[in-house]
Order: structure tokens, then C-alpha cells, then sequence
């Protein structure tokens, strides 16, 4: 008898497995969301956007750019140090650009230390002789294909068809690399004022 009844739960739990799985992946987009109210509405949308970001996460292999969106990133970083570090020095700021990024990540100090080193070769490498063009050039557009990348990384996730113009993405970095230092200066200079 008992063996009977658990038989039973388990043919009537199995049974509302499947059409729980059935509705989930064909019937939910048949109910008419005008004609429901309260909570089984929300109910049905809150599966429908979950099922949504489930497909779009997998069609889109979201997994994938993301990996490549944090290792973009961290490539990135030495370039636009560089970059940041030379509009500074330009200003004579260096240090002051230096001592806001360190107060800004005070427990990575250490290897702030060493970005500043290698930026430093960095600079005076691509600033010596005949090779200062090919340098520069060579950061900049480093740091282009860098952004350019994380653009199209954000552009599949956020699903933007067409990307921006190139002239577009140049006015942008440059805007973007010249602003940054002096921002990062400016409000240092103001958190000095205000202690």
C-alpha cells in the first residue's frame, strides 16, 4: 500500500514537472498578458524576461566576451597609463596624477609602483630618437584597438547592431585621453582644498 501511494506522488510530481517544463517553454508565450491581472502577471513576466536573458546569454555567448571584455581591459591598462602619465608630465603634474591614482587604490600601491616603472620605460622608449613617432603612434593606436574592442564586446552584449564611425571613435579617445588627467588633477587639487 505504501509502496503504492509514493508510487502515485511520484507519477503525480513528475507529472507536474513536465507541464511546469511544458509551460515554461512553449505555453507561456501563448497567455494573453492583457487578460491577467495581479500576481500571476508579474509572475509570468518575471519567468519571461528570466527565460529571455537565459537564451540571450547563451545565444550570444556572453560567457565568452566577457572573458575577453576583463582581458581587453587589463591589456589596456598600460597604454592608457601611459598616455594619462605623458598629458601630466606635459602639465608637470606627474607626481600629483601619481599620488591621486595611489590614494584612489590605496591597497595596491605596490603595483601601482611598478605600472609607474614600466610606464616610465615605456615613455622614454618611445620618446627616444628616431623611434619617438613610431612610439607614440604605436600607443595610441594600441590603445584604439583596445577600446575599439571592449566597444564591440559592449556592442553583442547590449546587442547594437551597426558600431560608430571611425572618426567618431578617434574624436572620443582623444577627448577622452586628454580630459581624464586633467579631471583626475582637478579633483585632487580640490580634495587638497577642502582638507
Amino acid at each position: 500500500v505504501i509502496t503504492l501511494i509514493m508510487s502515485n506522488k511520484l507519477h503525480t510530481l513528475k507529472e507536474k514537472i513536465f507541464h511546469f517544463l511544458r509551460f515554461l517553454t512553449a505555453d507561456i508565450w501563448r497567455v494573453d498578458t492583457q487578460k491577467e491581472k495581479g500576481i500571476r502577471k508579474a509572475v509570468n513576466n518575471v519567468f519571461r524576461i528570466l527565460i529571455l536573458a537565459g537564451r540571450g546569454f547563451s545565444n550570444n555567448k556572453l560567457v565568452m566576451v566577457a572573458s575577453g571584455l576583463t582581458y581587453f581591459t587589463l591589456l589596456a591598462a598600460v597604454p592608457i597609463l601611459c598616455i594619462l602619465l605623458a598629458v601630466a608630465k606635459g602639465f608637470n603634474l606627474q607626481d600629483v596624477l601619481q599620488n591621486e591614482l595611489i590614494n584612489i587604490f590605496p591597497t595596491h600601491g605596490n603595483i601601482l609602483s611598478m605600472a609607474f616603472n614600466l610606464v616610465e620605460q615605456v615613455l622614454v622608449a618611445a620618446t627616444k630618437g628616431v623611434v619617438i613617432g613610431v612610439g607614440i603612434v604605436f600607443i595610441i593606436w594600441s590603445i584604439f584597438a583596445i577600446v575599439n574592442n571592449i566597444e564591440r564586446a559592449f556592442n553583442i552584449i547590449w546587442q547594437v547592431p551597426k558600431s560608430r564611425a571611425i572618426y567618431r571613435k578617434i574624436t572620443d579617445l582623444f577627448a577622452f585621453m586628454l580630459i581624464i588627467p586633467i579631471i583626475l588633477i582637478l579633483s585632487s587639487g580640490i580634495s587638497i582644498f577642502i582638507k
